[in-house]
């Protein structure tokens, strides 16, 4: 469902906007020590056509960020912008996921493993 607020990305931008000056018209206050610039990100979701039309009109960097999401990210003077659709709707699946598989060397000599199997 979508907001009828929001149609367009310039929409989005005032919206933006409104939050600048919200922001501006307070007291400035420190940001948390892991801040180190300002994003944004829309979600397109499974609307693979809605994403292809914004990457189109944005551009952008492949940057695959999970493994439920593809995004392609606009990175500007300290901040970055991005677009985000789920990757099974946008990608093709060539293979899937696997469970990890670990092969794990003896940690312990068969004498000790021997000692603790009889301490139980």
């Amino acid at each position: 469902m979508q907001n009828k607020e929001f149609t367009n990305s310039h929409d989005y931008a005032h919206a933006m906007k409104l939050v600048a000056d919200f922001l501006l018209s307070k007291p400035a206050f420190n940001l948390p020590d892991y801040e180190d610039g300002f994003s944004a990100k829309l979600y397109y979701y499974a609307d693979k056509a809605g994403f292809l039309a914004a990457a189109r009109a944005l551009g952008g960097v492949k940057n695959v960020t999970d493994e439920r999401y593809f995004c392609l990210t606009n990175k500007l003077p300290r901040s970055q912008f991005s677009i985000s659709a789920e990757r099974s709707a946008v990608c093709r699946l060539i293979e899937p996921a696997k469970p990890a598989m670990y092969d794990c060397e003896p940690l312990l000599s068969q004498t000790e493993e021997q000692e603790l199997s009889h301490a139980e």
